[in-house]
């Protein structure tokens, strides 16, 4: 009986040691991307760029600490052939894995458009199981947008997390990166973007700060190729028409 009582004892401590998951990974061991950035590189190949949120700094600042926005996010960038080799050498430089579902936006450099099929990018971009496809799309006209991620934000400290609530503000929907996938699969539509440039402007009475802001919008071919831009107002007006901005009185 003793023996029986034993067995059975152990065999249910070897179940509980053989259910656990081994996979698991805790909260604190994960980097939450929130914004990454595409850029096209003079080698030939893409940069890509992560937006990673530095909890530990920004949770204070929601009510009212001291962190600036620099302090509450690091950009992590590598170059690769595609986005997936760049992304496996950004992990490789983690001391955590990457998180990328919790991403609000997408940002890509206007110059990434001219020299790369970014519809192959796209491709391969969807066809990542980490990626939620609810991700804003957006153009850098200009500039880098590595370097729109750089830049904090004077009120959100994220430039991923302002741009997003730019939008959601000025009631602009359907701009993200499943949406777009679909407008590129439509016939007879040409899809729209976001265009956002970095522009300083005047935080204080002494101190200027460079920030993106919403300019207009791309008109795109279904290669992905920059048709033409349209200013603030015609792009509002197009994207009211295409069903992609609510009407604003």
């Amino acid at each position: 009986m003793r023996r029986r009582i034993i067995f059975t004892f152990i065999s249910f401590f070897l179940l509980i040691l053989a259910s656990g998951c081994e996979n698991f990974v805790e909260p604190n061991q994960l980097a939450f991307v929130i914004g990454t950035a595409l850029d096209h590189d003079e080698s030939g190949v893409i940069e890509v760029s992560h937006q990673i949120v530095i909890p530990s700094q920004i949770s204070g600042s929601e009510g009212g600490g001291s962190s600036s926005g620099s302090e509450s996010f690091i950009v992590l960038s590598a170059k690769g052939k595609d986005i997936i080799e760049a992304n496996r050498k950004i992990q490789r430089k983690m001391s955590r894995r990457l998180m990328e579902n919790h991403r609000i936006l997408i940002a890509l450099s206007e110059e990434l458009f001219e020299k790369h099929d970014v519809s192959q990018l796209f491709d391969k971009l969807n066809r990542d199981p980490a990626n939620n496809l609810r991700d804003i799309t957006i153009m850098i006209k200009g500039g880098s947008a590595k370097d729109f991620l750089m830049q904090g934000h004077p009120m959100d400290h994220l430039s991923s997390i302002a741009a997003g609530k730019e939008m959601k503000l000025n009631k602009m929907s359907k701009f993200t990166s499943k949406q777009l996938a679909i407008d590129i699969l439509s016939d007879g539509y040409r899809p729209l973007i976001p265009v956002f440039n970095v522009e300083e402007i005047q935080v204080s009475s002494n101190k200027k700060q460079s920030i993106g802001l919403l300019s207009g919008f791309a008109i795109m071919n279904k290669d992905l190729k920059v048709s033409g831009i349209l200013d603030d107002v015609e792009g509002s007006e197009a994207a009211w028409m295409a069903g992609k901005e609510h009407f604003r009185g």
